[in-house]
């Protein structure tokens, strides 16, 4: 039995709305998750949304998975749902992340917790605000979301890529115990010691996985902690960064998983 792991937004989703010629996820990659599953593997997705984010990307398709390791390692869930564990960032923390100037200038801060979204909207050009069926969220002012308690992950929107990069450097150069991944103008914040690659592993001891062989493949920086633990893959349409640590690039997740079947 072998276990794989994709990332979701940019490697197995595609927005209709950011790529027209696709629409969310390729029947053809579907179709070779149901193969895997039938070979007797497991299937499962390691992203930084939220389990309700992830939920409303997949609701339009009969995708299967096994776990999920959402909110960038921070909140692992079994296939029904159910929450494994989760890794909140201390509340004096996630204040003074908040606190920063350059959140400011971010769309919106979203503080994600393993339950709930609860979000902070900067601007009317936020994903909050534009997308057509956004998820269910809580609406809060500055001053709570400086106060809320359990945040597993901080999520940003910057206009642009090379802002948000900016505010990356500056985040992590400060060392508040907290890291920051860019994932072009998105930005999620977790505990130093969560990633996807952590998060995967905890998967992985909870279901007495550990022993068997992972297949890991994404496309963004916060990938490369799994790319380079479990020396995973990543697909053509990734950045260069990611493409010199993947062991192979392929061009779907469907190539991947039909390419290491047996």
């Amino acid at each position: 039995m072998k276990i794989a792991a994709s990332d979701f937004d940019r490697t197995l989703f595609f927005p209709k709305e950011h790529f027209p010629d696709k629409n969310g996820i390729a029947q053809t990659d579907m179709a070779a998750v149901d193969t895997w599953h039938a070979a007797g593997h497991h299937f499962g997705i390691v992203t930084g949304r939220s389990y309700q984010m992830l939920l409303h990307g997949v609701k339009d398709s009969p995708l299967h998975y096994d776990f999920a390791v959402c909110l960038t390692g921070a909140a692992i869930y079994d296939k029904t749902g159910g929450l494994i564990s989760q890794s909140a960032i201390d509340n004096t923390i996630s204040r003074k992340v908040i606190s920063l100037p350059i959140l400011q200038h971010s769309c919106h801060i979203a503080c994600l917790t393993a339950y709930a979204a609860y979000i902070c909207v900067q601007s009317e050009t936020s994903w909050f605000r534009t997308l057509a069926k956004p998820i269910a969220f809580t609406q809060i002012d500055f001053f709570t979301a400086q106060c809320l308690k359990g945040i597993c992950q901080i999520s940003l929107q910057y206009e642009d890529e090379e802002t948000a990069a900016a505010a990356v450097n500056e985040i992590n150069n400060l060392q508040l115990g907290v890291t920051a991944y860019r994932n072009v103008q998105a930005i999620d914040i977790v505990r130093t010691d969560v990633n996807k690659a952590a998060g995967l592993n905890s998967i992985l001891q909870a279901n007495k996985w550990a022993d068997n062989e992972v297949l890991t493949i994404g496309d963004g920086l916060n990938d490369l902690p799994m790319i380079k633990g479990f020396e995973g893959f990543t697909i053509t349409s990734a950045c260069a960064e990611v493409k010199q640590c993947a062991n192979k690039i392929y061009g779907s997740v469907a190539e991947m998983l039909l390419d290491n079947l047996k």
